[in-house]
């Protein structure tokens, strides 16, 4: 959000947005990778230097679970020398917490191996949006048929725990909506709304469209990882809300220019 601001309101940071994003590819994103599941750093040092009780829930294999367990002895979680096969194995853990993650074609092939013995669903996951907004989701299950759920990277075998929050990824969701026509012609709609929604809120160069994109930008590019009911309804959500901030602001600016006018 500070380097977006910077870059449209002060100065382009070209050489800062380089220098953040090689941190962010060589640090940030491997270390977010380790520090919240233990259990994926067992592919680059190997079972014999880690190894992680699999019955810890998802959620209590972190790093600091692994310094709980090494204090209490409980042997949850076992660790030898680790540093070497981890330097060693440094450039594919990089590679696979940054542009694995990104490109989500292990997301997109688990849906499309899924749809060649199911029917598309033509649309009725989108309603679900409605959700975000306040809608219960028994009634869109009932209008559209079918249970709003991300539950299927737990179904497919993705993740080994329903608690995983794995979405179907904005490709995925297209996929089993309308098929490869579908994720064609929906990326380029989201590419089209993107470039709406940088053009009104980033051309003028105003301090309230920074601050309304810097915010929605992050919504939306996290919603490309998630279903299209998530991203579209967070993200109007999330708008709606910062419209509101800034028509707030704008009355507070009018009322005190409106005080400072009046003759005393």
């Amino acid at each position: 959000i500070f380097l977006i601001t910077r870059h449209y309101l002060y100065r382009c940071t070209n050489l800062r947005a380089g220098a953040l994003c090689l941190l962010a590819v060589t640090l940030l994103f491997p270390l977010k990778t380790i520090m919240k599941d233990l259990t994926n750093l067992e592919p680059y040092v190997g079972r014999e230097n880690l190894s992680v009780d699999v019955k810890l829930p998802w959620n209590g294999r972190d790093a600091i679970d692994l310094a709980y367990y090494s204090m209490t002895s409980e042997g949850r979680v076992t660790s030898k020398d680790i540093a070497e096969p981890l330097l060693k194995n440094s450039i594919r853990l990089i590679g696979d917490s940054t542009i694995g993650r990104i490109a989500q074609a292990h997301v997109f092939a688990v849906v499309v191996e899924g749809y060649e013995t199911k029917q598309f669903l033509y649309g009725r996951t989108l309603p679900f949006f409605l959700t975000w907004l306040g809608v219960p989701s028994a009634w869109i299950q009932q209008l559209v048929g079918i249970r709003g759920t991300d539950n299927f990277a737990y179904e497919a075998g993705l993740v080994a725990d329903n608690m995983t929050g794995v979405g179907w990824t904005a490709m995925g969701d297209w996929y089993q909506n309308f098929g490869l026509p579908g994720v064609i012609l929906g990326l380029l709609a989201t590419g089209v709304v993107f470039n709406l929604l940088f053009k009104a809120l980033i051309e003028a160069r105003g301090t309230s469209g920074v601050f309304i994109y810097s915010l929605l930008w992050i919504t939306l590019l996290h919603g490309l990882e998630q279903s299209l009911a998530a991203a579209i309804g967070e993200s109007l959500r999330l708008l709606a809300l910062l419209v509101l901030v800034q028509y707030l602001l704008s009355l507070r600016w009018i009322f005190s220019r409106t005080r400072r006018a009046q003759p005393s």
